[in-house]
């Protein structure tokens, strides 16, 4: 529960959330990092306790065990008085050791602390930082494993237009719908790629189309953004149509208007 807060209250803290860092990366960083600090803070200690626990217990069923079994030797008349005196040198050491605080669990405390300093050193010393690789390097890495949606999530959520335009050079559009992405995702194309139409125009249409005819309308969360998105698109489109000659807009903009029309009216 302590680990789950801390996580949880990493992802709350929003200044934390650096733009250039992508939130898969920054993900796997608190997650090292927090897990990191549960273990310094909580778990050795935890551990810590539970075995001194159990060895004061031990120790303590021990010395009675010994202690009633010397008495038991000792009360016996068929003892010598050589093993008699043997017995009694048996009980004062044993008292002696309690009277001193020795036993199992001293030991155990003599030999676990530097066990636990070190463990911990070791653990202060090691953290992951936010921000070892680029973005870019990231998404490199993505598509070259052809994992193209979280390629794409990671180029949308640095919040950079031109590493999303040069994340969707990279990415087929047939690849990136081949499979629908999350609708969180959809929604997210539409809102970056909508401005400026006259540039970057077979692209940034073919995305949106294609993203358009992906879109779940049983999606709560889509029917909710869907009305305001497609007419902030459609209007982009009229604004651009002055900019693109008249073969470029009845190739690309003009079904991308109808396709936005429909959707936002559905």
């Amino acid at each position: 529960q302590w680990y789950q807060r801390r996580v949880r209250g990493s992802f709350q803290n929003k200044s934390a959330l650096n733009n250039s860092v992508p939130v898969e990366q920054y993900a796997c960083a608190e997650l090292i990092n927090s897990y990191r600090k549960s273990m310094e803070d909580q778990l050795l200690p935890a551990m810590r306790d539970m075995y001194g626990n159990h060895c004061q217990k031990l120790d303590q069923a021990l010395k009675k065990w010994v202690h009633e079994y010397t008495q038991r030797l000792h009360d016996s008349s068929q003892l010598s008085p050589a093993v008699q005196n043997k017995l009694d040198q048996i009980q004062n050491r044993i008292a002696r050791i309690s009277e001193e605080g020795g036993g199992l669990a001293t030991i155990h405390q003599q030999r676990l602390d530097p066990a636990v300093q070190r463990v911990t050193s070791k653990l202060r010393n090691f953290e992951v930082q936010g921000s070892v690789a680029t973005s870019e390097d990231l998404i490199n890495v993505a598509i070259e494993q052809k994992r193209f949606h979280t390629a794409m999530e990671m180029a949308l959520n640095a919040k950079d237009l031109d590493l999303v335009l040069e994340t969707c050079r990279q990415i087929p559009v047939e690849d990136m719908f081949r499979d629908p992405p999350s609708q969180l995702i959809l929604l997210s194309i539409f809102a970056h790629l909508q401005a400026d139409l006259h540039v970057d125009l077979e692209l940034k249409s073919s995305y949106l189309i294609e993203a358009i005819q992906a879109v779940d309308m049983t999606d709560q969360t889509v029917r909710h953004h869907k009305g305001q998105l497609m007419q902030t698109l459609i209007e982009n489109i009229d604004t651009s149509q002055p900019r693109v000659p008249r073969d470029m807009y009845n190739l690309y903009l003009k079904n991308l208007r109808w396709s936005a029309s429909m959707l936002m009216n559905a």
